[in-house]
């Protein structure tokens, strides 16, 4: 197929992405009649790949510069019109919270469920052990752990947990931090083997919790 059969044939489609651009940059009204008629919503996914894949070969089969430049134009301000953020972070962040977070929970709900049970169940489990075999407690941490554990968290303390100044606070929150995620790295990461390093995370977390 020579360059002008090539712009023939696919000349309706550039144009039909071109107008769609330009009724997005400049922030024409959805609806506003452009002509050529521009691209539907729908469409443009199709017309990006479509536009892609026309560059590729205008550049494969050497075709006039001023053909792939104009091409190359219309990626790049696709490219820019579809992937780039209009929204600003508190908003994004909203939009994350309130539908897209519940949606993907909802959509993977039989692997939530069974990591609740995993990690939750187990900690159930030890803390039942623990009610009724106190030195189950040992499976879990040493003595000296254990023992100060203990005095932390002792009915008749003064106060609960460990006793520090406010000056050390800052350095127990970011030990808190650093500690959680590296946990929720070693979760991810254990997934990389068939899953059982996550199921061996989440299962010993929880007997440690309990």
């Amino acid at each position: 197929m020579n360059q002008q059969e090539f712009e023939q044939r696919y000349h309706r489609h550039w144009a039909s992405f071109e107008a769609w651009l330009a009724q997005q940059e400049n922030g024409a009204p959805r609806g506003t009649t452009v002509d050529p008629p521009a691209a539907t919503q729908t469409d443009i996914p199709w017309l990006y790949r479509q536009l892609c894949h026309h560059l590729s070969l205008a550049r494969e089969r050497r075709y006039g510069s001023l053909l792939v430049d104009r091409l190359h134009s219309l990626v790049l301000r696709g490219h820019q019109e579809l992937y780039s953020s209009r929204s600003n972070w508190v908003t994004r962040l909203a939009r994350f919270l309130i539908f897209e977070f519940p949606h993907t929970v909802r959509c993977e709900a039989k692997l939530f469920w069974v990591v609740s049970v995993l990690f939750y169940g187990s900690g159930l489990l030890m803390y039942l052990a623990v009610c009724s075999t106190p030195d189950m407690v040992y499976t879990m941490m040493d003595p000296q752990t254990a023992a100060t554990l203990e005095t932390m968290y002792a009915p008749d303390s003064e106060s609960i947990g460990r006793e520090r100044g406010s000056e050390s606070d800052v350095a127990m929150f970011g030990y808190y931090i650093r500690n959680n995620i590296g946990i929720a790295f070693q979760t991810f990461a254990g997934g990389l083997l068939f899953t059982l390093g996550t199921l061996f995370y989440l299962a010993f977390n929880g007997l440690f919790f309990g």
